[in-house]
Formats: C-alpha cells, structure tokens, sequence
C-alpha cells in the first residue's frame, strides 16, 4: 500500500507591479484582468540581486477592483495558485502565472539613494528604504 503525498498549490508573493493592468472580456460582463510583477531576491554569498518575474489575473469582481486600485510601480501581496497557460499563436510553450484568490496593494515606498564601498567594485547607491 502506497502513501500519497497530499499537493498543495498555493503561492504568496511579494512584488512590484511592472506594468499597468490588462482588461479583457471574452464574455459580456465576465472581465479577467493580468498584469506583470517583479520581485528581487538576492542570492549567493555576494548577495547578486535578481530579478524574478512573474504573470498574475483575476476574474470577475477581483479583476474589476484590481483594474479600478493598482498602477504601475504599487506593491502587492498576492494568495493565489499556479495556473498553467499558453501565449496565443504558440502550440508547444506553456507558461505558469498565478490565479489570485487574495490580494493586498501598498504604496511604493519612499527610496533613497545611500552611497556605501565595496571595497571589491568601488562606490554605487544602494537603494535604502525612507520613513
């Protein structure tokens, strides 16, 4: 007798909108609203800073508020699943983005710009988050 593992698909992100929210209605009254996030995470002992994008919708009244609150650069907290999908015109790619279930917007933060050393690549401006 074998035991199964119970699957679990459930998501939370963290992210930045990329771009302002798409509408479409395949149906009238039945809205589904995408938009693109981003969310940076640093990975190595260097702390390399990379870019982790990501492809998120909504249906329904979901999609309609969405379309209504969020604007290019807010942030928003997403609950969600992953939900395969594939790209009009393209038969073999399938893509995942998340179905959202729950979702937050905040403001983007204030930031500014704080010059450190390092002593192997010289001074930059690393971003510092403002009050």
């Amino acid at each position: 007798m074998s035991t199964r593992i119970p699957v679990l698909n459930q998501v939370h992100i963290t992210g930045t909108v990329v771009d302002d929210p798409k509408v479409y209605e395949p149906e009238p009254g039945f809205k589904i609203v995408t938009f693109v996030g981003e969310t940076l995470e640093e990975r190595g002992q260097k702390k390399k800073v990379q870019e982790l994008r990501w492809r998120a919708k909504a249906f329904g009244a979901k999609a309609e508020e969405l379309n209504r609150q969020l604007q290019k650069g807010m942030w928003i907290f997403i609950r969600g699943r992953l939900s395969p999908y594939k790209k009009p015109g393209q038969k073999e790619q399938k893509l995942t983005e998340i179905d959202i279930n729950e979702y937050w917007i905040f403001p983007p933060p204030k930031i500014s710009a704080k010059v450190t050393v390092d002593e192997t690549e010289g001074e930059k401006p690393t971003p510092e988050l403002g009050a």
